[in-house]
């Protein structure tokens, strides 16, 4: 995009904290991109204004260290909205939320946005401690009390962190069959699921002390059949609840396919957890893929998982399809070009993976003529061995000499999502700014599981 005014920008900037609501939630790139043209900006995709959003974030991290927590939120939130994957800017912002509310005991509005904002950080790097020692903070017994009818939280964060610590460790689970809803069905429609058989998990042990397995199990999980649900295809690998003398949790993950002719660039997924009598206990939104992941073309697939601190009346559970940003595709697509890929990380014995390049674009930024934008959407197939449950990379831009440019890490796989098995594709996209145009680059993989 290129900038015209400064009064444009601001525009465009008032626009799209208008469209979150002033609060970060994943906004699609169809969206950034009809803002800045409606401001006056000249779309060439949202990747433009990814040095706008790197001043924002730097702009609110000062602000935060100063205590300037109205503006390091505005700000860091702006930065956010534009980089929905900067997993340090999403932290800054849960702190900034965190430190506002432990100045004002009445605004806990501030209290349960750090925790959403820590959680979701946690979705992004299911290892990352900030967050867990963040989420702790947050209910830790000397910070605000809350009403006496919601009782004491802290146990049940606690809990909740070895509840992910399960997870992470548990190893492979079989899968789960997904019955279908016919879309007549209301409340109490038949739902059918064959139950997973979880595996004999040991109790963790930590700093918190020894913990009882909790109750709990498998959750049936149903697909309602909508018009918006047709043409996707829906492999759900988790869907499990386990209770706590105190607190519940419901974690659910799997796959969606693309079964249809178009691009597929987000679908929006309802999911709704039922009690005895199908009543409706929570619901949560998913998005999948997420606005900043790759699109799928017919036959990819995009994870999806989530954790939620749930009623334990949960006895059932139901994903709706909501809405699919779908665009036609005429003729075929380009073949994907094989690639090397390096080992930074020891790889486990037995197994290879395969690395194709889907798409490249190396742009000159919109507000810095000096700077490149290098896209690039990867397929990695796993061809052989044990399942992977992580896979992190490392991206090296390169200049004609072979100099490194920059580089950049992000994962293709995360423990909280579905494995990797034989014969499978997950796609990943690293996005870097670099100060010249790229000659070259290479991948390596820094971390598996």
């Amino acid at each position: 995009m290129r900038l015209t005014s400064a009064a444009q920008f601001e525009d465009f900037k008032a626009a799209l904290l208008k469209l979150a609501k002033g609060r970060f939630e994943p906004i699609t790139s169809a969206q950034i991109q009809l803002l800045a043209r409606q401001a006056g900006l000249e779309p060439e995709g949202a990747l433009g204004l990814q040095d706008e959003a790197a001043r924002a974030v730097a702009r609110g991290k000062g602000y935060l260290s100063r205590d300037l927590l109205d503006d390091a939120i505005h700000d860091l939130t702006f930065g956010a909205l534009l980089k929905p994957d900067d997993l340090d800017a999403l932290h800054h912002l849960a702190l900034a939320h965190q430190r506002r509310w432990s100045t004002d005991s009445k605004r806990r509005e501030d209290q349960k946005e750090a925790a959403r904002l820590a959680r979701h950080c946690l979705s992004l790097d299911p290892a990352h401690e900030a967050s867990f020692d963040l989420l702790k903070r947050l209910e830790d017994v000397h910070a605000p009390q809350l009403p006496a009818a919601t009782g004491n939280k802290s146990a049940a964060v606690a809990v909740g962190v070895l509840v992910l610590l399960l997870v992470v460790g548990g190893g492979c689970l079989a899968g789960l069959l997904v019955a279908r809803v016919p879309a007549s069905g209301g409340k109490g429609a038949p739902t059918r699921a064959i139950p997973v058989a979880l595996p004999e998990v040991e109790a963790p042990k930590s700093d918190l002390g020894s913990i009882a397995k909790p109750a709990g199990g498998a959750i049936p999980m149903a697909i309602k059949e909508t018009k918006a649900s047709e043409g996707l295809e829906f492999d759900v690998r988790q869907s499990e609840l386990s209770v706590y003398a105190d607190s519940a949790f419901f974690r659910c993950a799997g796959l969606v396919r693309n079964r249809r002719a178009g691009l597929i660039r987000q679908s929006s997924l309802k999911l709704s957890l039922l009690g005895e009598d199908g009543e409706v206990l929570e619901v949560q939104i998913i998005k999948a893929p997420e606005s900043h992941e790759p699109a799928l073309r017919p036959g990819d697939v995009s994870a999806f998982d989530t954790l939620i601190k749930s009623s334990p009346e949960v006895r059932s559970a139901q994903i709706e399809v909501q809405h699919v940003e779908e665009e036609a595709v005429e003729g075929s697509f380009a073949p994907s070009r094989p690639m090397a890929l390096g080992w930074e990380s020891k790889r486990p014995e037995g197994l290879e993976i395969s690395l194709r390049e889907r798409s490249l674009a190396d742009t000159v930024g919109a507000f810095d003529k000096e700077s490149f934008y290098h896209d690039a959407v990867l397929e990695f197939e796993h061809v052989a061995g044990p399942a992977v449950s992580l896979l992190k990379i490392q991206v090296r831009y390169l200049d004609k000499s072979g100099g490194v440019l920059g580089t950049n890490e992000t994962y293709v796989l995360s423990t909280s999502g579905p494995e990797m098995g034989q014969g499978e594709v997950r796609l990943a996209r690293s996005i870097k700014s670099v100060s010249a145009k790229t000659a070259a680059y290479d991948v390596s993989v820094i971390e598996v599981r």
